[in-house]
């Protein structure tokens, strides 16, 4: 191939990139896709799928500088690279072409996903979204979310179709009979840039009473709990169990061990008028108290 290249005019970089470009790996990337030559596609493809990677910002700094070079209006310091996947499929749709992405659903409320939220508000037609919250679609813990849009400026009054789905529910067959039965509608225009919120107008209407007062007040609510790695300190019961019991005294160093461990509630163990505890504890460790209580 790299041969036939070569002959064809192929500068030797160029031909080898090509020539040794594995289509069957899945982690593989290239900085050589080029419609027009590989598919005759010169105007833009009428359909885009995809299911990008989900791989932390902070795997990726080497891709920044670059990302932001090719001037994504998605771009943020702090984005997953998922973000500028959504953005690529945008543009290598034609006019009213449709993007249809699997993905993380973090975009949707997440700081570093206020860019693409405005640029799918203001730039796609949205025609529907699937929230999957805490329902495993994959065995990956990512909470996942479906996007299908078109590429056109969105009407006036469009609405777009969505559907939480509940993380209890017991099969993909039952997620996709809720969808088929529970598909809600929103306007586009009431999508807001700070955050998604999918939800009919009366519950709406009750977020923007409660936003009013915290805004009068220049309040802002950004994130939940970070700790930074939360597989070393979200743990179950029954591992909480086996910290309490290997302390060594009961008086001392197991109170100060219960102090440290905390029961926890996610986004998805809350439901609309009650939470379900999911046996979750995190391990706190306040500032400072690393150094003094070093000596016990």
């Amino acid at each position: 191939m790299k041969n036939l290249l070569l002959k064809g005019g192929w500068g030797n970089e160029n031909a080898e990139k090509i020539a040794h470009f594995d289509i069957f790996s899945q982690t593989v990337t290239s900085d050589w896709f080029d419609p027009g030559w590989m598919f005759g596609v010169e105007d833009g493809f009428n359909i885009v799928i995809g299911n990008p990677p989900y791989i932390r910002q902070g795997k990726i700094k080497t891709l920044k500088p670059i990302l932001h070079a090719q001037r994504y209006e998605t771009f943020v310091s702090t984005a997953d690279i998922y973000v500028y996947f959504y953005e690529k499929g945008y543009r290598l749709l034609k006019n009213f072409g449709i993007l249809c992405f699997v993905s993380s659903n973090k975009w949707m409320k997440a700081k570093y996903g206020e860019n693409l939220r405005r640029f799918l508000r203001k730039k796609t037609q949205i025609i529907k979204i699937i929230d999957f919250g805490g329902f495993p679609v994959f065995e990956q813990t990512v909470d996942t979310c479906i996007i299908i849009c078109k590429k056109q400026t969105p009407l006036m009054d469009w609405n777009v179709k969505f559907a939480n789905i509940p993380s209890s529910l017991e099969s993909h067959q039952r997620a996709i009979d809720f969808i088929r039965e529970n598909l809600g509608i929103i306007k586009q225009n009431k999508l807001s840039e700070q955050a998604y919120t999918l939800s009919d107008e009366r519950v709406l209407r009750l977020k923007e009473k409660i936003e009013k007062p915290l805004r009068d007040w220049n309040l802002r609510i950004y994130f939940g709990i970070k700790t930074g790695y939360k597989e070393a300190f979200i743990i179950d019961t029954e591992r909480r169990d086996e910290i309490l019991k290997a302390c060594k005294t009961e008086e001392e160093e197991r109170k100060l061990t219960e102090e440290l461990i905390k029961p926890v509630l996610r986004g998805r163990d809350i439901g609309r008028y009650c939470y379900k505890w999911a046996g979750l504890w995190i391990i706190i460790i306040p500032a400072g108290w690393t150094n003094s209580n070093r000596g016990r």
